[in-house]
């Protein structure tokens, strides 16, 4: 079986177990699309809230940089130094943690949480090896990232060619207006491209995270046989299942067998006599563990009350306790509620 297992056909979905454990190892589904369409859109909204700020910060640089060209070079370090510093504070600094914060958001929607794990980067011969290699190249999701690409380069385009058309007018108009209106003569073609191209990014986010997942489950199919021997760790081998309760049957038909262990005598007067034992903790549900009738019930009721067992008068129930369950053997679920019912009406579970 070992030698054909790698040949059959992983036709089944992925059980929970198999997908913990591989969350576990650090394997989920996850978006890069998503990851890097957030991002780019988060570290957009902050450069366009930013920008009076960041160029004000630039520009303070520039002024202090030329003024420090007039004086000796020990006190021009103590000049441009400050400046510099506070330009990356004001500029630098707060993008990289706008996006890395962006991209951990990013990275907990798409995998519900971040898995850390450091499976994935311990070395593995596997991963070197040519066979793996091509088997990626030629792979279901290769072939799907190489269509994503092409989608994305051609919408990429469209939306660029259609900032151009929009923006080319306010530019060749620029020369003619004079400085005072290149910055709006490049907020104008620059600002659709940008705005188009966070949008083409987070368009194609959403979808990726879907296919992504499909791709990732595919990936995690079971055959027959693994979901065979996960069973079998979960549940445990089935010989040894059935081993273990014919063993409890037993020792339920052997000692405990008593009327006198009794937690409850169900009576039919004059016909038979039905010994329910019920524990918490040790019985799951009511089990027969006495049946008495004909010359041997005096006997059995003598024995009872003698222990102290409450014997109660119910000729129905104790007829079908004693004609549907073995002796040893758990109540049938049919009369479960009705037993249970009668045991905690007289204070007894």
């Amino acid at each position: 079986m070992s030698d054909q297992q790698p040949t059959e056909e992983k036709s089944l979905p992925a059980s929970p177990r198999k997908l913990r454990e591989a969350r576990r190892k650090g394997r989920v589904s996850g978006s890069q699309d998503f990851v890097t369409g957030l991002a780019v859109a988060a570290a957009t909204l902050f450069l366009v809230l930013r920008w009076p700020h960041m160029l004000a910060a630039w520009q303070h640089a520039v002024d202090v940089t030329a003024d420090a060209t007039t004086v000796p070079f020990a006190a021009a370090e103590t000049m441009v130094n400050p400046a510099l510093a506070s330009l990356a504070t004001a500029t630098a600094l707060p993008l990289v943690a706008v996006i890395v914060a962006a991209v951990m958001l990013a990275n907990m929607i798409v995998k519900s949480g971040i898995p850390l794990s450091a499976e994935s980067i311990k070395p593995k011969l596997e991963r070197v090896h040519p066979m793996n290699g091509l088997k990626l190249i030629f792979s279901l999701k290769s072939l799907f990232e190489f269509l994503k690409s092409i989608v994305k380069a051609s919408l990429l385009l469209v939306v660029l060619g259609a900032a151009i058309l929009y923006g080319l007018g306010p530019l060749m108009a620029a020369p003619a207006c004079g400085v005072l209106c290149l910055g709006a003569a490049a907020a104008a073609a620059f600002l659709p491209l940008l705005i188009g191209g966070v949008l083409l990014f987070l368009v194609a986010g959403f979808p990726d995270i879907a296919l992504q997942r499909w791709l990732f489950l595919r990936q995690m199919r079971m055959t027959r046989s693994e979901l065979k021997h996960e069973r079998k760790e979960e549940e445990g081998n089935p010989l040894f299942r059935r081993a273990r309760r014919e063993r409890h049957r037993e020792s339920l038909a052997g000692a405990r067998l008593d009327i006198t262990r009794s937690t409850v005598v169900l009576l039919a007067p004059g016909e038979l006599a039905a010994g329910l034992r019920f524990v918490a903790n040790e019985t799951p549900a009511p089990v027969l563990i006495a049946r008495a009738a004909g010359a041997a019930l005096a006997t059995e009721l003598a024995r009872a009350r003698d222990a102290g067992i409450m014997i109660l008068e119910d000729p129905d129930l104790a007829r079908r306790v004693a004609g549907r369950t073995p002796l040893g053997s758990f109540i049938p679920k049919s009369l479960f509620n009705e037993v249970a019912a009668l045991l905690v009406r007289h204070g007894l579970a």
